[in-house]
């Protein structure tokens, strides 16, 4: 199972599936499926996804990459639909979220970082 984390850790913008976790983990999907979610509380690909919108989030507070750059590193090969899935994980556009923790930085004192 750390395999199968770090994994995704590590390449977070790779495709990965549930059959390839489970085979880092030399495990069969539904066991694998079964015991990540005994273990973290959400599924492979649940987990998968929120640790790729959080390192997404992390890239649109820092403000040096486009849109497209942080989509891509967080395995997504459409901005669209990075944006859709952005929306529906953090409840703002990735614009408005780095808008808004852009001013949050700002009323902190701290530099601003727009592209």
């Amino acid at each position: 199972m750390a395999r199968a984390i770090a994994l995704m850790h590590r390449e977070p913008a790779r495709a990965w599936t549930v059959e390839s976790l489970a085979r880092e983990a030399a495990m069969s999907r539904s066991r694998f499926s079964e015991r990540f979610k005994q273990l973290v509380g959400d599924s492979p690909m649940g987990y998968l996804g929120a640790h790729r919108m959080a390192l997404a989030a992390e890239q649109l507070e820092a403000g040096h990459l486009p849109l497209a750059r942080v989509a891509q590193d967080a395995g997504y090969e459409s901005g669209k639909v990075f944006a859709r899935a952005f929306q529906r994980w953090a409840g703002l556009s990735p614009t408005a979220y780095a808008r808004r923790e852009a001013a949050r930085r700002q009323a902190m004192g701290a530099p601003l970082n727009l592209p």
